[in-house]
C-alpha cells in the first residue's frame, strides 16, 4: 500500500471559449513511506491540477489515483492528508492561534489535545510571539509559517507542499527544510513542488517532472546527477586579453574578482585550449570536471522534450 498511487490520471477544462484543454495526460506515479518527492515542472505543467486532484479540490476527468490505499472519491482518505496550498487562505479576523484551534477542530480532537498540538507547533515555527495578533498584519513569511503548521496539524500521515518555500528568505526557507526532513525522520511522506531547484536537491530522495500535463522523467536525485552532462571548468589567471581567441565564441567567460572562468560543455577540447593559454602565457589555477546542476538539467530537459 503506498501513501500515494496514481494510475493514467488524466484531467480536461473548458476553456472560456468552450476549447477542451489538457492539463493532466494519462499521469502515473507512485510515492514510497517515508520518501521526499519533489513534483517538478514549468509553470502550467499541471502540478497544482495534480494536487487538487488529490486532495479532492477537483474532480479527475479520467484514470484513478489512492491515498494510503485509499481511493480518493472516498472522503476518509483526506484524513490522514495534509495540504499546504501555494498562497494558502485565512481568516483574516481570527488570530494566529485562533486559526490553529479552529482548523485542529475540523479532525474532530479533543480541546486538551489541540492545545497541546497548537502550541507545540507555534513554538516549532516561531511564530508564538505573534499567537495573539490578527492575521491581517501577518508578513508572508508568518503566513507561511502559519499555514505549514495548518499543514501538519491533524500529524498526517501524507504531506502535500504546493510552492512551500515561495516568498520566505534564506532562513525561512533553511528552516522549511529542516521541518519537511524532521517529518520524513518521524515516518511521514511528502509529495511538494518548488521551482527552487536547490531546495529540492538537498531534500528530496526522487523527483518527477511534468511537462504540459505529462510525465518526462521519474528518477532518483542520485540517478539524474549522474546521467546529467558532465563540464569542464577552466579557471585562469590572464596575462593579457589574447584568452579571447582561444575559447569557441558560444563559450562564456565570467570574471570574478582578478580571475576568469569558463565551462566548457565540449570534452574534447580542454586539452587544446589548456595547451594554449599556457603558451600564450596565461596561469591555469583550476581546472574542474563537474556533473551539470539538478536546476540546469532539468531546463534543458524541460526546453527539449515534448
Amino acid at each position: 500500500m503506498l501513501p500515494v498511487e496514481v494510475k493514467n490520471l488524466s484531467k480536461t477544462y473548458r476553456s472560456n471559449f468552450g476549447f477542451p484543454v489538457e492539463a493532466l495526460k494519462e499521469v502515473s506515479f507512485g510515492v514510497d513511506p517515508g520518501e521526499i518527492v519533489g513534483y517538478l515542472g514549468p509553470n502550467g505543467a499541471g502540478k497544482t491540477t495534480t494536487f487538487k486532484i488529490l486532495t479532492g479540490l477537483v474532480k479527475h476527468t479520467s484514470g484513478e489515483a489512492s491515498i494510503e490505499g485509499i481511493n480518493i472519491n472516498n472522503y476518509k482518505c483526506r484524513a490522514s492528508l495534509g495540504y499546504l496550498p501555494e498562497g494558502p487562505y485565512f481568516y483574516e479576523y481570527l488570530t494566529g492561534e485562533e486559526s490553529l484551534f479552529f482548523y485542529a477542530s475540523l479532525f474532530g480532537k479533543k480541546h486538551a489535545e489541540i492545545k497541546n498540538r497548537v502550541s507545540f507547533l507555534l513554538d516549532r515555527f516561531e511564530i508564538s510571539y505573534a499567537k495573539d495578533r490578527k492575521l491581517q498584519t501577518y508578513s508572508k513569511g508568518m503566513r507561511q509559517r502559519l499555514g505549514f503548521a495548518q499543514c501538519i496539524i491533524n500529524d498526517p500521515q501524507l504531506v502535500i507542499l504546493d510552492e512551500p518555500m515561495s516568498g520566505l528568505d534564506p532562513m525561512g526557507r533553511k528552516q522549511f527544510r529542516e521541518a519537511i526532513l524532521e517529518l520524513k525522520e518521524n515516518g511521514k511522506t511528502v509529495l511538494l513542488s518548488s521551482h527552487i531547484m536547490n531546495d529540492i536537491e538537498m531534500i528530496c530522495s526522487r523527483v518527477v517532472l511534468l511537462k504540459s500535463g505529462k510525465i518526462i522523467e521519474n528518477a532518483t536525485i542520485h540517478e539524474i546527477l549522474n546521467k546529467s552532462e558532465l563540464t569542464t571548468e577552466i579557471v585562469f589567471k590572464p596575462c593579457d586579453e589574447s584568452y579571447k581567441n582561444i575559447f569557441p565564441a558560444n563559450e562564456k567567460i565570467r570574471k570574478v574578482a582578478d580571475l576568469y572562468s569558463c565551462q566548457l560543455i565540449d570534452l574534447s577540447l580542454k586539452n587544446e585550449i589548456i595547451g594554449k593559454l599556457i603558451a600564450m602565457g596565461h596561469d591555469i589555477v583550476q581546472v574542474n570536471q563537474n556533473h551539470k546542476s539538478l536546476e540546469e538539467y532539468f531546463l534543458d530537459l524541460s526546453k527539449d522534450k515534448l
